[in-house]
């Protein structure tokens, strides 16, 4: 599918704000990962968020990087691959809990592996992988959002 250059937010004609109210999807581990790299070139793409789907799978890479959407995060290592059990929306700045614990803030997204799945990355972190944190199937993974009441 050919991506939209029309898109509101990328061209401008909507203003935000980004940090609306909204619904964040929760999921478990199902994957544990044990990779990480440097000189990665993984490019976020521009948009601040996406949708996510109930039972999709994607995958969790944390950086030590400040990055941001639009940004190529060069040092990553590979937590999880989760399932979604709740759809809902997903974007920069929500915090990433796993089994309550705070790693770190969405920072973008990459879709190098799409059609298969898109890789979340976790700012504002240790670099350290999913197995070197001791994590197992099953864990629980919460996107907790971060906005302004209005």
């Amino acid at each position: 599918m050919a991506k939209s250059t029309n898109d509101p937010f990328l061209t401008g004609a909507s203003k935000g704000p980004w940090d609306r109210p909204h619904s964040a999807p929760k999921g478990q581990l199902v994957a544990i990962l044990d990779e990480s790299g440097d000189g990665l070139r993984m490019k976020l793409i521009a948009n601040k968020s996406r949708a996510a789907r109930a039972n999709e799978i994607n995958e969790l890479a944390v950086t030590d990087e400040d990055a941001m959407p639009g940004a190529t995060v060069e040092r990553a290592a590979f937590v999880a691959f989760i399932e979604l059990t709740s759809g809902g929306m997903l974007i920069e700045g929500d915090r990433v809990e796993i089994n309550g614990e705070t790693i770190g803030e969405i920072a973008g997204f990459n879709e190098d592996a799409m059609p298969n799945h898109q890789t979340i990355v976790v700012r504002k972190t240790a670099r350290t992988t999913g197995r070197q944190r001791g994590y197992q199937l099953g864990d629980a993974i919460t996107f907790v959002p971060v906005f302004t009441p209005v």
